[in-house]
């Protein structure tokens, strides 16, 4: 079609004028591009799809027609469209706006599909006449869970059957394609049914997956069929029952079990030989594999590492070749490992086996060797001892036994090796004994001491042998029982009487061990003896002395235990006798120890002492003291001058010491109060003192008083803060005064901390200007605080600080930060948990004022931090997470517990949104309950956890103290958090050891503590880290507390929360590995919810000496183990019980971490 323009030629001599109409091109309507996207998201919920003419509208404009389809929904998903588009007059396109509306449907991407059609005035692209629109769906798809079980074990030739199944179920006819993997154990499975496989699951929510098995007749191990759901976009894999596998046995026979035997000692040069054993024997030949190593430097490379054989019949031998050489060094060995391989088993109590390889060269070498490393009970056993080179002369080999499972009597004596001139080796017997028992023993030869002149024990210098138990008994011996006779008092023996039946004919050797309770046995007493009695009667006496002394002291025991021996069996029954041993001597006299009450005091304030006699009198008791000073404040009387006072059977009484308050300006005093001797106690030797500081209160009239006033109440940043000093009376001229500038937020351009300044005062003021930085960054309002500090010609009145506000000038968005991190996160403050949905229906049960606090179980900070939050709160306990998930110990906790609420320590790297929600529904809690506590970092985190602890610095109601750590030393952060538990008003802050962290200082700065505590060395925490805490409070009283090691400095840190051993009655001590934080933090939790408790360290095999001083010092009435025996060995338990012997021992662990933690909840709670 064209357009015709009009335009008219008029013609002269005609009777007419026409026009005519020339053609002109038509628009051609076109989308500029094919493509365009939005979204549900805020911001980006609209599209602008343009259309295009190929030239410029007519006048009126040109309105394009549009049809709409695609996936989306009009209405719902998009603002209806009205299917139409003009054009303006004399341009070229227009807009078309696609307008997404959001909704909470997981539905996925959609489209809206725009076609341009044919309409009057304009055609239509061929190519270009449609446009797509891509709307992006921002609602979490709630996806299945797939899971697989397995059915009974199976016979090779039957197939194995498993079950895969969704939840929730599809519905109607929708299906979830399920990808699966089929894997082996062995070979019974075709390759065709192996590998990635797949199965449609229908709306009963199961299908049945069959893997056919092949039976063969080939004899070999059993294996088995494991089926895997594999990760697929449609759902999610059970983090539980993610595969299964069924057992699949073989029915062709046995398979052939393969043991090792060691030929005898080769020497360097010859071969060491080894043998092969089969049970059943093997019909044909079986290649088998093994492994071969070495001790030392004898088997060439190429005989090292993996080799093989052919094996057939029962018994077969083979040879490893070493080689000799000139070189003089430590004899050594050659070990086989029989490996695993097809057609046979290892026998694994046999799979290894070891020849000695002894040097022929140089220096003289002793070493030792089983001619057989296992003998049958009641046979002998051979060891046989070699030397190299030949001796020159007779030497005597002195050997030794050590007891393995053996008992004594199990097995007989050893001596010496006499080797003659040019003897290489010389074999000595040991006899065994058949006993009763139906176990195997074992003991061990080994090279004793001291060797003749120029010998050397080699490496090899113990010989292992097992005695097997061949279930004869020895008959005809006694069995001997042991009765207590009457109880003793001490400095008489304890007498018991030995049976034997049936009575022998004349005397036997009998050994036995003696252990009491308290001290009344000497050394050489206790522990084993053997003594000849004749009991050819059926009875003897064995009798153990008791020493008379003069400590009163609680009554004691001495037990009597029969050991086992040669020629006679113990009772099973009455093995073992106690007497009873009672102390005659009258219990000590009370010593009087004297202790300061608050110091210093204000004159005219009276000072206070406490007398405190120990042990508590049983009547009450007078005692005599002097008051003396030092200064002139005691009121009343001259001093020095005598007093008594009377301590009741509670234990302690108090002592008050009026002081003067006069005008007098002086120096500042004390008063002391010193116990005197007196009848029916003793005064303490070195705390029989106790002094209090007085201090004057009285200004010199010449000297002037400094207060501080602000010029302004707030200023703009970049304004100087004003701070006029002053002076009444005025000085004369200039004094140097020294004030403490601190700042809430960053405003100073100068530096924090206290400096002094020259001030002229001379006309009774002067003012402090401190400069205020002007930035861009847009922030919070703050405030700048002048602090004046005593010092010298002057001193400071009230007010003598100051605060000036400092409010931002500039403009800028405020951005919430999401807590995340491992303990890291925006804020540092304490947020709320994850919202996901109404809790879980309420329990039956009524719920518990626990508050659990929950912490990532392997990050030592977040553990510490946790642990002194938990010490600051009632009722709180620590539970641990599994790496980003929740256990089931720490699940079952939370049903059991049902706790108030729960508090989680650390970002959301640290304990998953998932773990929490874990959390949240086994404790059957709201969302509301659930907070979280994060930082940008470790020290942000314990900040966050001690603002937590503390509350609002305005409602503290008390002096503060605050503990101090390095933030990277678990067992710092463990002593720290234990001494929390035991200080009122505390909390714990982490610090780099070399600098103080920001989070720190500003949690100092607003809560002013009276008290700092540093736990651990200047390493730890290095002086400018130490300066750095003064300069943000110099008024605190600084101190440090810091050991030898970890054990040394958790033992000070015990002692401090105790207190003085002789008034720590019914103590409880926690003993934890020091190397274990989990185990640490576990103890420190357990400590803050128990009265009168302290935390020790140990180490995994023995317990350290600082340890072992707190325990006999304190003489706890409990303590409690954290961790298993891998953590802290049996042995180390019974270390405690010697040195707190009538502590009430418990050991509190778990399968893993988590579990511990959670047991030792339950223990911190009783019985929830």
């Amino acid at each position: 079609t064209n357009v015709l323009d009009p335009w008219s030629y008029r013609m002269y001599g005609l009777s007419q004028v026409f026009e005519v109409a020339t053609p002109s091109s038509t628009p051609e309507a076109q989308f500029a591009s094919a493509a365009y996207s939005a979204g549900e998201a805020s911001g980006n919920r609209s599209a602008d799809v343009t259309v295009s003419l190929s030239s410029a509208a007519p006048a009126g404009g040109l309105t394009l027609s549009y049809s709409v389809g695609g996936t989306a929904t009009a209405g719902s998903d998009y603002t209806a469209l009205s299917g139409t588009v003009t054009v303006a007059a004399n341009t070229s396109s227009a807009t078309i706006t696609v307008t997404v509306l959001d909704d909470s449907t997981a539905e996925g991407n959609e489209t809206v599909e725009l076609t341009l059609t044919g309409g009057s005035g304009y055609t239509v692209s061929t190519t270009a006449g449609t446009a797509t629109v891509t709307i992006s769906d921002d609602d979490s798809v709630s996806l299945p869970t797939v899971s697989v079980t397995g059915g009974a074990g199976v016979t090779e030739g039957t197939a194995a059957a498993f079950t895969v199944s969704v939840s929730p179920a599809p519905t109607g006819t929708d299906t979830v394609t399920v990808q699966y993997t089929v894997s082996q154990s062995g070979s019974f499975v075709a390759s065709g049914d192996l590998g990635a496989k797949q199965v449609q699951v229908g709306s009963s929510g199961s299908a049945s997956v069959s893997v056919p098995t092949e039976a063969d007749g080939t004899v070999e191990a059993n294996g088995s069929v494991t089926v895997t759901v594999d990760a697929d976009a449609a759902y999610t894999v059970s983090s539980t029952a993610g595969s299964a596998t069924v057992d699949v046995a073989d029915d062709d026979g046995t398979l052939p079990v393969l043991s090792l035997e060691p030929g005898s000692v080769a020497t360097e040069g010859s071969a060491a030989y080894f043998s092969v054993i089969a049970k059943p024997s093997v019909s044909g030949t079986l290649s088998v594999s093994y492994t071969v190593t070495q001790s030392g430097s004898f088997v060439a490379s190429g005989d090292l590492g993996s080799q093989s054989l052919s094996v057939s019949g029962g018994f077969t031998g083979f040879a490893v070749p070493t080689v000799g050489d000139s070189t003089d060094e430590t004899s050594g060995s050659v070990t086989v490992t029989l490996d695993a391989g097809s057609g046979y088993t290892v026998d694994a109590d046999a799979a290894s086996s070891t020849v000695l390889v002894l040097d022929d060269d140089g220096a003289t070498e002793v070493t030792v060797a089983p001619a057989a490393a296992e003998v049958d009970e009641g046979f002998d056993a051979e060891v046989v001892v070699y030397v190299r080179p030949k001796p020159v002369v007779p030497v005597d080999i002195p050997l030794t036994l050590t007891l393995g499972t053996a008992e004594a009597g199990d097995v007989g004596s050893v001596g010496a090796a006499s080797l003659a001139k040019g003897d290489l080796q010389q074999r000595v017997t040991v006899s065994t004994r058949a006993d009763a028992d139906a176990d195997d023993d074992t003991f061990a030869v080994g090279i004793g001491s001291p060797l003749p002149a120029g010998y050397v024990a080699g490496a090899h210098s113990t010989a292992g042998f097992t005695v097997v138990d061949t279930g004869t008994t020895v008959g005809g011996d006694p069995e001997l029982s042991i009765a207590a006779g009457a109880q003793v008092v001490e400095g008489t023996a304890a007498s018991f009487t030995v049976s034997a039946s049936p009575a022998p004919s004349g005397s036997l050797t009998v050994s036995y061990s003696v252990a009491q309770t308290g001290s009344y046995v000497s050394a050489g007493d206790r522990g084993s003896q053997s003594v000849s009695l004749d009991l050819s009667g059926g009875t003897a006496t064995v009798t153990v002395p008791t020493q008379a002394d003069t400590a009163d002291e609680p009554n004691g025991t001495v037990t009597v235990t029969l050991s086992s021996g040669t020629g006679y069996t113990v009772s099973g029954t009455a093995g073992a006798a106690t007497v009873d041993v009672t102390d005659d001597d009258l219990p000590p006299l009370p010593q009087v120890s004297a202790a300061a009450g608050t110091s210093p005091v204000t004159e005219g304030a009276a000072a206070s002492f406490t007398l405190t006699a120990s042990p508590s009198p049983s009547s009450p008791l007078t005692v005599n003291y002097r008051v003396t000073q030092s200064g002139d404040y005691v009121s009343g009387t001259s001093t020095p001058y005598d007093r008594t006072v009377t301590i009741p059977t509670s234990g302690s009484a108090t002592v008050s010491v009026p002081t003067s308050d006069d005008a007098a300006d002086e120096s500042d005093g004390s008063v002391t109060v010193t116990v005197r001797s007196g009848g029916g106690y003793t005064a303490h030797n070195s705390n029989g003192a106790a002094t209090v500081n007085v201090s004057d209160n009285d200004v010199d009239p010449n000297q002037p008083q400094l207060t501080l006033a602000r010029t302004a109440a707030s200023v703009a940043e970049g304004a100087a803060a004003g701070f006029t000093v002053t002076a009444s009376p005025a000085p004369s001229g200039t004094l140097t005064v020294r004030y403490h500038i601190s700042q809430s937020g960053d405003w100073l351009t100068g530096t924090a901390g206290t400096t002094s300044a020259s001030l002229d005062l001379s006309s009774g003021t002067a003012t402090i200007s401190v400069a205020t930085d002007d930035d861009s960054a847009d922030e919070s309002d703050g405030s700048v605080t002048v602090t004046l500090l005593t010092g010298s010609g002057y001193s400071v009145g009230s007010p003598g600080t100051q605060t000036v506000a400092v409010t931002d000038n500039d403009v800028g968005t405020t951005t919430t930060v999401d807590p995340g991190g491992n303990g890291n996160g925006g804020g540092g403050g304490v947020s709320p948990g994850p919202r996901d949905g109404p809790a879980p229906a309420a329990d039956e049960r009524e719920r518990s004022e626990a508050v659990v606090v929950l912490a990532d179980g392997w990050s030592p900070p977040d553990i510490g931090a946790a642990a002194a939050y938990a010490a600051r709160t009632p009722h709180a306990v620590v539970l641990y997470t599994d790496t980003r998930r929740l256990s089931g110990a720490t699940r079952e906790f939370l049903a059991d517990a049902l706790p108030a609420r729960i508090v989680v320590v650390g970002g959301a790297d640290a304990v998953t949104d998932t773990a929490v929600r874990t959390a949240r529904r086994a404790a059957g809690l709201r969302a509301a309950d659930v907070t979280r506590m994060a930082g940008d970092d470790r020290s942000a985190t314990a900040a966050a956890a001690a603002r937590a602890a503390l509350g609002e610095p305005a409602r503290v109601g008390g002096a503060v103290t605050v503990v101090i750590a390095n933030g990277w030393s678990p067992p710092d952060i463990g002593a720290a958090a234990a001494l929390a538990a035991r200080t009122p008003r505390s909390a714990v802050l982490y610090t780099y050891p070399d600098r103080l962290p920001a989070a720190a200082a500003d949690v100092l700065a607003d809560y002013r503590p009276t008290r700092i505590v540093i736990v651990g060395g200047t390493a730890a925490v290095t002086e400018a880290a130490a300066e750095a805490v003064r300069n943000v409070v110099p008024a605190s009283a600084l101190e440090r507390i810091a050991g030898a090691d970890r054990a040394d400095t958790a033992a000070q840190t015990a002692r401090r929360a105790l207190g003085d051993p002789a008034r720590a009655y019914n103590a409880t001590v926690v003993i934890a590995n020091g190397w274990s934080p989990s185990d640490i933090g576990a103890a420190a939790a357990l400590a803050a919810r128990t009265p009168r408790s302290a935390v020790l360290y140990t180490r995994s095999d023995r317990l350290p000496a600082a340890a072992q001083a707190v325990l006999a010092e304190y003489q706890p009435a409990n303590v409690i183990v954290i961790g298993g025996n891998a953590a802290i060995a049996p042995s180390v338990a019974e270390s405690i019980g010697d040195h707190a012997p009538n502590a009430r021992r418990q050991r509190i662990t778990g399968t893993d971490r988590t579990e511990t933690a959670a047991n030792t909840a339950e223990r911190a709670l009783a019985d929830p």
